[in-house]
């Protein structure tokens, strides 16, 4: 059933938007069907103004890959894959940076727990992170807090060592 329904709408937001007051711009994930192929899945990430509702830049597609042997890995990297992850939790805003984090679309598919930092200004990827890339069904289902840990230790050396033993590997319910 939940295969079913996802193919037959377009979706949109799913997850709560953040807004920087500071520069009137809202920030919103939006899962949509590719224009050219009716059957892929995109992840756009898109700057809006707040009073206007205009873009104030282009939207980026929301795509990366990391090396991994884990489920649904290609000679050595696993890719993210939009149309089987779903970004559940609400986008934060911390520092100029947003954080954005992934899990299973309807718990199907060789999904993975993904985090993406993106500048808040020009949109670029500046981080990408998979939870499993060794295995299999890892996700991250909530928690804000646990995303400005997360960028906390982006300073650290060890912070993929504290990560693993935090979130153990598998789906992530902090």
């Amino acid at each position: 059933m939940c295969s079913a329904f996802w193919r037959l709408h377009r979706l949109g937001i799913i997850s709560t938007p953040v807004i920087d007051l500071g520069t009137q711009t809202m920030y919103v994930v939006a899962m949509n069907k590719d224009s050219s192929n009716p059957f892929i899945y995109k992840h756009r990430l898109h700057a809006l103004n707040i009073r206007t509702g205009e873009a104030k830049r282009p939207a980026v597609v929301i795509e990366g890959s990391v090396q991994g042997t884990g489920l649904g890995s290609n000679n050595g990297i696993v890719e993210f894959q939009s149309a089987i992850q779903l970004q559940r939790v609400s986008l934060t805003l911390h520092q100029g940076v947003i954080i954005i984090a992934f899990t299973a679309f309807c718990d199907t598919g060789p999904y993975h727990g993904w985090v993406f930092e993106y500048d808040a200004n020009s949109l670029q990827r500046r981080f990408i992170w998979n939870n499993s890339p060794n295995e299999d069904y890892g996700g991250i289902w909530q928690s804000v807090c646990l995303l400005l840990f997360f960028q906390a230790l982006l300073i650290s050396d060890h912070f993929v060592r504290v990560l693993e033993l935090l979130l153990m590997k598998k789906n992530t319910f902090i």
